[in-house]
């Protein structure tokens, strides 16, 4: 039998709108380590099948037949394992697994995407409730689940489920980011050991270094932006340059709440926050941003106003927004960028929309936040 990179298969189109297109086929090209959803009883179920395509072979006949990888349903797997409770895992959560089966191309429908989902990195991928994703290994001969759900991820050690038939409060969960905690702790509600750090104890997430501790007592507010810079005798202009919402969201506490699916909280702000303070930090350390910062938000800006056929505001003039125009722009800026320490800020440009949209959406759970900062058991420090 020959090996094979990919293969075809005309699959009836269910979803047509119209009388004539109904009965149609259309062809679905599968390549070699692509994940699929096959053709089950368990369609529009929570147990759909799931594989991950690892080989593709075909007899001089030119009879194809396809190596799957499968990933585990959370009720397949507790049919495996006795020990094993379903309600650890989500609805459509999969656990990737070293059993195989040989299927006809038949059984194929379509390509679907399947993201792993680490608890404790700082960037994990949207997740609604009827997403798939993966976050631990099944052992199929073994019986064995590897690592044990909820084992390195929080000091609770339950396997947190993000979506869990009701959403509860008491769910609500905090994430430190220090290099070597990265771990969520549930119910956080006594005062910090620290506070009068800047950002409201924020830390930075790439380093296990405060900024400044400014006051031992556990009883005083949290100092404002502005005042903690001050007492640092850091120049606020470095910041001019960022959206006052991102200033907002990178004073915001890590959280996480299971069941609470509107603006992504079931997996929570980290990916924001964690953001929005690379972006602070680095222009705490910068060496500024002075004119350059001023003319990338010219650009930006020019841009907005261009692609969505906007008038643009205050004094920036409608340009025509070419491609000669706009290298002409970047090269301005690119050739300045060597005075500056801050590139990260400068480069990535951060979009005010998106910011002041996500700020109305942290805003509309305020009520987990505390007002001062939360202190992390593991390394004593503000999260």
């Amino acid at each position: 039998m020959q090996t094979f990179e990919k293969f075809t298969v005309e699959i009836l189109d269910e979803s047509a709108h119209e009388p004539e297109e109904l009965g149609q086929c259309h062809t679905v090209c599968f390549n070699l380590g692509d994940t699929a959803l096959l053709n089950s009883t368990f369609d529009n179920t929570e147990d759909i099948w799931i594989g991950s395509i690892v080989e593709i072979r075909a007899r001089p006949d030119h009879e194809t037949w396809v190596k799957v990888q499968w990933y585990w349903s959370r009720n397949d797997v507790a049919g495996l394992i006795k020990s094993f409770d379903p309600l650890q895992c989500a609805p459509y959560e999969r656990l990737s697994s070293d059993s195989c089966d040989i299927l006809s191309p038949y059984c194929f429908s379509r390509v679907v995407w399947i993201p792993p989902y680490e608890e404790c990195a700082l960037d994990p991928p949207d997740l609604g409730p009827e997403d798939p994703f993966y976050r631990a290994y099944l052992k199929h001969r073994q019986r064995a689940i590897v690592p044990v759900l909820g084992s390195e991820t929080c000091l609770c050690s339950k396997t947190y489920n993000p979506f869990p038939p009701e959403f509860s409060s008491d769910d609500v969960m905090h994430f430190c980011p220090h290099p070597e905690c990265r771990k969520c702790q549930p119910g956080l509600t006594s005062p910090p050991r620290h506070t009068g750090v800047v950002l409201r104890g924020s830390r930075h997430p790439d380093d296990a270094t405060i900024v400044s501790e400014i006051s031992p007592s556990s009883t005083a507010a949290p100092l404002a932006l502005d005042a903690a810079l001050a007492s640092m005798s850091v120049d606020p202009s470095k910041l001019a340059h960022l959206p006052p919402a991102l200033l907002n969201i990178a004073q915001c506490p890590i959280i996480r709440c299971a069941g609470y699916v509107e603006g992504g909280w079931a997996v929570g702000n980290v990916r924001d926050v964690v953001l929005a303070r690379r972006f602070v930090y680095s222009a705490l350390e910068g060496a500024g941003c002075g004119e350059m910062a001023h003319q990338l938000e010219q650009l930006v800006r020019k841009a907005e106003a261009y692609y969505e056929q906007a008038e643009p505001d205050g004094d920036i003039e409608m340009m025509e927004y070419d491609q000669e125009t706009s290298e002409t722009m970047l090269q301005d800026i690119s050739e300045g960028l060597e005075e500056y320490s801050l590139s990260l800020s400068l480069v990535a440009s951060p979009y005010p929309r998106y910011w002041e949209r996500r700020l109305g959406e942290f805003t509309a759970v305020s009520e987990f936040f505390d007002d001062l900062p939360f202190v992390c058991p593991g390394c004593q420090n503000p999260i």
